[in-house]
């Protein structure tokens, strides 16, 4: 923190008035470079693609932000999902942002018949982004971000989420 205040050429003190810890300086360094990796997967969405296409988009675009800086990643990611205080909710608005949008997708799928009509869209959604960050979490601890594995694990969960778990009597 002496060191950002340094190279800002501000006090200390005037740092910690906007941001009380490390992580929350962190999380407001990250949250612009992250709401620029949201837009460009928006604008990129391929609309009339299979939700596993869809999904997978999502996937490619988020694990890609973090495996192109893998030290600084493991760093961030343990700070930013494991924050307090006023930058916790900050990115919980994020989270949730994201899960709307995620929802939104599967909705649409299920209306072009690609889910089953009463696939609840918010589990489904919420299991994806727990796998997400697991998988993100994973990687930080192996110090191992590589965007294939994580795409290929994640193709894997997608197909098993959208072929059912459940025992089929013929």
């Amino acid at each position: 923190m002496r060191a950002v205040a340094e190279q800002a050429g501000i006090a200390l003190g005037t740092i910690f008035t906007h941001f009380p810890d490390k992580g929350a300086l962190l999380l407001a360094a990250i949250l612009e470079d992250l709401a620029a990796t949201d837009r460009q997967i928006v604008d990129t969405l391929p609309t009339d693609a299979p939700i596993r296409d869809q999904i997978l988009h999502l996937a490619k675009a988020g694990y890609g932000y973090w495996c192109s800086r893998p030290a600084l990643s493991a760093v961030l990611l343990r700070e930013m999902y494991f924050i307090t205080g006023p930058w916790a909710e900050t990115r919980r608005k994020e989270t949730d942002r994201f899960i709307t949008y995620g929802r939104n997708l599967l909705e649409a799928a299920r209306q072009r018949g690609e889910i089953a009509p009463d696939a609840d869209c918010r589990e489904i959604i919420q299991a994806l982004y727990t796998f997400y960050i697991g998988r993100l979490i994973r990687a930080a601890g192996n110090n191992r971000f590589d965007l294939e594995e994580l795409l290929a694990d994640t193709a894997a969960f997608i197909d098993t989420m959208l072929s059912g778990i459940a025992r089929r009597s013929d």
